[in-house]
């Protein structure tokens, strides 16, 4: 097995047709049925299931495309920081509502500032905020503080005190108030965050909500974006920490929630690595345009 096998499995996998491939790859249509072949007896299974309309990935095919994404990926990034070419670096962030407007803004401005650099965009999960700076996947990842407690040799920069949002329909009964109360949401149909990936301040605040009104009610949600949907389309409330909330959504109606727990919303990295660029730096260009972001949309 070789990195020029990989390559053509991804770009067979990627179109779903050995023909466009090889005109794609500048390859012989032969050379590229070749290169799977070889990839398929060395692994020792079938990656792809052919028929004269369409290619397919196997369930085989479909497990291992995700580790040759990877094993590629780091080889061509490795490639282009031992010559030198360029910078890369990769930026993890959680796919909410708010990272659709912030994102290119930041990357925006690094570019300003750092012209030569590669940047990449990598969605993590609460769960894998760790292992994406651990494993290299990502350079920085932004999420809450309790993501990073866990690791003595991560650093974690913070950004902002986030507070909980309910948000609601305009049509809302909560129309015309300035602040919600748990109290208030009591035998009112409740969405909260995923209940497999709490994070310690979210479980508290959850604890508290279930103790104050009961769970008869009460659903959960895999994210914030899923969350958001079934608010609009199922005449619910949801519960969402300020940092994840896109005020720009009109069709939704967002209202502070009473409580003392709140979470803090940053950034972290491994300290244990020398970075091209100077990290407090780097925060005060991320700081700087999350505060221009907030003024403007939040």
């Amino acid at each position: 097995m070789n990195i020029e096998q990989l390559k053509v499995f991804l770009a067979v996998a990627n179109n779903s047709s050995f023909t466009i491939t090889a005109n794609k790859l500048n390859m012989s249509q032969s050379s590229v049925s070749k290169n799977i072949k070889e990839l398929e007896f060395f692994l020792e299974c079938r990656l792809f299931q052919r028929t004269t309309r369409s290619v397919r990935l196997t369930s085989e095919g479909q497990y291992f495309y995700g580790i040759a994404k990877n094993v590629v990926n780091s080889i061509n990034s490795a490639i282009f920081n031992l010559k030198k070419q360029t910078k890369t670096f990769t930026i993890g962030y959680m796919n909410t509502y708010a990272d659709k407007i912030f994102m290119p803004m930041l990357l925006k401005n690094i570019l300003k500032k750092y012209p030569n650099w590669n940047i990449n965009v990598n969605e993590v999960f609460l769960d894998d905020t760790i292992n994406g700076l651990i494993h290299g996947n990502s350079t920085i990842v932004f999420g809450e503080k309790d993501c990073f407690k866990n690791d003595c040799h991560i650093k974690f920069l913070p950004l902002f005190k986030s507070r909980y949002i309910v948000i609601t329909s305009p049509q809302s009964k909560f129309k015309n108030k300035k602040i919600v109360r748990i109290s208030d949401l009591k035998n009112k149909k409740l969405v909260l965050g995923n209940i497999r990936q709490y994070l310690p301040t979210e479980q508290s605040l959850h604890d508290k909500i279930i103790d104050q009104i009961g769970e008869k009610y009460i659903d959960y949600a895999d994210d914030m974006m899923i969350m958001a949907l079934l608010v609009k389309s199922e005449n619910t409330l949801g519960i969402l920490p300020e940092y994840g909330v896109d005020k720009t959504d009109k069709s939704l109606l967002y209202l502070p929630l009473a409580t003392d727990i709140s979470t803090i919303f940053g950034f972290g990295y491994l300290d244990t690595i020398q970075y091209d660029v100077n990290m407090e730096i780097l925060f005060d260009l991320i700081k700087n345009t999350y505060y221009s972001y907030r003024k403007e949309y939040c």
